[in-house]
């Protein structure tokens, strides 16, 4: 009889505890997903690239970027916000830093703030694209604090992207993808977007606003700058004033402007020639190569997986169906080489087998047929199953 009291007292006991408890969720977008807290443009905007990382634009001056509900955080938001036990909160950042300085500037003093306001111990996190590898860099740190319950990770490039290479080596900013016909256009203000190249107005923008060609409080869609590219650079003017930028200047100034841009690269063999596969060896340090090395695997499977006491992770991955996801790249005649994915990050592991089965073991990888890489915190499919997914005990 005793016994049968003591239960039904810790039952109810329970039962009180999760009428009253509240459980944080943490919003972190990808790469460009942050913008100033009083910009209404569609090209995310940040204020001069600070000379160090506490000089970093503060917080409370940014908000996640979600033109027109292209990307769908703003939707996704307001879904999760319909359950009263759970606590909203972005993260925005400056996505021009090195994830060692995003997860120490940004992601964890958010972290203890919420934890502290909100009296939780344990907050779960989801995180579009790059903003999964911020989260992998403080949770593969040495001031990890087992305070993180669930990460789920959307369209994140666990392997790098080989964009990137083509930015800082060649200067290169267009993706060359498949330009859709108008009857296959089904969001208008995300091919509006794809037209007026949103990577290469975001990068042309910071550029010509270090040179003094545009003025620090400029829009670059608004100020009227035209934009031509010919075999050997870019040539911009704006009124009277005209410049011409070789593409090993573009090249030169994204490596000054974007460290982030380093911890991107692939860290599988994408270089093709006639010998095969070879890896990039570049001068900067890339924080992936850590992150996926053998010793940062161990670390992160002992933290991440399937047990009460570690971090359930989930993975989405996207195929757009269109086969058009860059896998290799030949620098000696720029042939490229596709895979599937969603635009951006496909949707199959290269790397090295410790990492592939270290992932494998510890992350739940959801594949599906959920669109391209921007939208994708948007779409329907994933939305469903990320509620359920923060359902899960």
């Amino acid at each position: 009889m005793r016994k049968a009291f003591t239960l039904a007292i810790f039952l109810f006991f329970c039962f009180l505890t999760s009428l009253f408890s509240v459980q944080v969720v943490f919003i972190i977008p990808g790469i460009m997903g942050s913008t100033m807290a009083d910009s209404l443009s569609v090209i995310p905007r940040l204020p001069k690239p600070p000379v160090s990382p506490a000089q970093c634009p503060p917080i409370d001056t940014l908000k996640v970027h979600d033109p027109y509900g292209t990307v769908g955080w703003t939707w996704l938001v307001e879904r999760l916000s319909e359950d009263p036990n759970k606590q909203i909160y972005e993260i925005p950042y400056d996505w021009r830093q090195t994830l060692d300085t995003i997860w120490r500037q940004y992601i964890k003093p958010e972290i203890d703030r919420r934890k502290l306001l909100d009296d939780e111990r344990k907050v779960d996190i989801i995180a579009h694209s790059m903003g999964g590898l911020a989260v992998r860099a403080y949770i593969q740190s040495e001031a990890y604090e087992e305070d993180i319950r669930r990460l789920i990770m959307i369209g994140t490039p666990n392997e790098g992207y080989p964009g990137i290479y083509l930015m800082l080596e060649k200067g290169e900013l267009r993706e060359n993808k498949k330009i859709p016909k108008i009857f296959e256009v089904k969001n208008l203000i995300s091919a509006m977007l794809d037209h007026i190249q949103l990577k290469e107005s975001i990068v042309f923008e910071q550029i010509l606003k270090g040179w003094a060609f545009l003025s620090p409080e400029a829009d670059l869609l608004a100020s009227g700058t035209v934009i031509t590219k010919t075999e050997t650079g870019y040539r911009f003017q704006h009124g009277e004033n005209h410049l011409f930028l070789r593409d090993e200047d573009i090249a030169r100034e994204i490596k000054r402007i974007f460290p982030s841009l380093f911890s991107l690269l692939p860290i599988y063999p994408f270089l093709k020639s006639t010998i095969g596969y070879t890896d990039y060896v570049g001068q900067q340090p890339n924080e992936l190569l850590d992150l996926n090395g053998q010793a940062g695997m161990k670390l992160w499977a002992s933290r991440a997986g399937f047990k009460p006491h570690q971090i359930h992770v989930t993975l989405f991955l996207s195929d757009n169906g269109q086969n058009r996801t860059l896998r290799a790249i030949s620098p000696a005649d720029s042939e490229r080489e596709y895979g599937s994915g969603d635009g951006t990050v496909l949707d199959t592991f290269y790397g090295a087998s410790h990492f592939i089965e270290a992932f494998s073991e510890s992350v739940t990888i959801i594949r599906g047929q959920y669109g391209d890489h921007m939208g994708l915190p948007g779409n329907e499919a994933i939305q469903q199953k990320i509620i359920a997914l923060l359902s899960t005990p």
